[in-house]
């Protein structure tokens, strides 16, 4: 992170090994999410005491995020993925 009196920006690099998400009692067959680095971005821009403008991007690098369903017997029964980056852009005010 790096800042001065009127900004402040981050760089953070976030890994998660793989992990259960969702335990199904039914038929055994447990989500898991498999393991994952992403890079997150965030820049505020202080324009006054009572007036802050904050831009985010998580998942600047793209990364895809796997959720697979696991029995005993068979891996993979279902595998959904999620893509793309997610910005947010806010504005704070101090009345």
């Amino acid at each position: 992170m790096v800042s001065d009196n009127k900004w402040q920006a981050a760089f953070n690099i976030n890994y998660r090994s793989e992990f259960l998400e969702q335990r199904d009692i039914s038929n055994n067959a447990n989500t898991y999410v498999t393991a994952y680095t992403s890079i997150d971005l965030s820049f505020s821009w202080f324009y006054s005491a009572n007036a802050s403008l904050r831009l985010d991007m998580f998942n600047a690098t793209n990364e895809t995020l796997t959720r697979t369903a696991k029995t005993n017997y068979a891996n993979s029964l279902m595998k959904a993925e999620e893509f793309g980056r997610r910005v947010v852009v806010s504005l704070s005010l101090r009345i």
